[in-house]
């Protein structure tokens, strides 16, 4: 039978699934007929060289031990159309250093993926071990809690601040884990319809700042934060 927390989040999930297809119109708004978007020669093409990106692109990780592994926090933008805005999001980076230092070639960085997941927890509970022994000579392994996720400040939340209701998916009627039916299909996604009805109303603005776009812009922010060189 699954857990009340594996209900919670089977339930998160397809509600950020739900999201993001009412948002990708916006995403993909301007694209050429193949879905490419258009490459503007108004800016740099490194965000690093963009002026209102300098600061979160030049910030070096402060490492700070935390059980046997190395602990910092990277600040990025919350909207990075307009970065100068002065919010932020502060994530956790937690890191398994190289075993074998003189054999150091660089960074490897786990995306924990999701979504949901709490990639600095990843690395507290050994994670960093399923890599083997020769990334693990060669490589410092790292990963982070992405935006809205974990110990990420601030953090997405789907029960509203005051209620005593029952978190989505907790309820032993929550639909089954993988769906058979075309009915169970349509509960699920009432179910997950539910969830992200709960996560507008709790989270409020901060909600459209959380996605793979923007985490995966976070992760370049992340490679700058820890002096790896971007690739061509």
């Amino acid at each position: 039978m699954p857990t009340a927390p594996t209900r919670r989040r089977q339930a998160l999930v397809l509600a950020l699934a739900v999201l993001g297809v009412a948002s990708l119109g916006a995403c993909t708004a301007g694209s050429g007929p193949d879905g490419s978007r258009p490459v503007s020669s108004a800016g740099p093409a490194d965000p690093a060289d963009r002026a209102d990106l300098r600061r979160f692109y030049g910030q070096k990780l402060v490492w700070k031990p935390c059980g046997d592994h190395l602990c910092a926090s990277l600040t990025v933008p919350m909207d990075y159309a307009r970065p100068g805005d002065g919010r932020t999001f502060l994530l956790p980076v937690a890191k398994a250093a190289t075993a074998v230092p003189g054999k150091r070639v660089g960074s490897v960085v786990l995306n924990p993926g999701g979504p949901g997941e709490r990639g600095a927890r990843l690395i507290k509970d050994g994670g960093a071990d399923a890599m083997g022994p020769g990334v693990r000579e060669r490589f410092d392994i790292v990963s982070f809690d992405p935006r809205g996720v974990g110990e990420s400040r601030p953090a997405l939340t789907c029960t509203p601040a005051g209620s005593s209701e029952t978190a989505p998916g907790d309820d032993a009627a929550s639909p089954p884990l993988v769906p058979r039916t075309a009915a169970e299909r349509a509960d699920a996604l009432a179910d997950a319809r539910a969830t992200a009805d709960g996560c507008r109303k709790a989270s409020g603005p901060l909600l459209a700042h959380v996605g793979t776009v923007d985490a995966a812009r976070d992760l370049d922010v992340l490679r700058a934060a820890l002096g790896e060189p971007r690739q061509e």
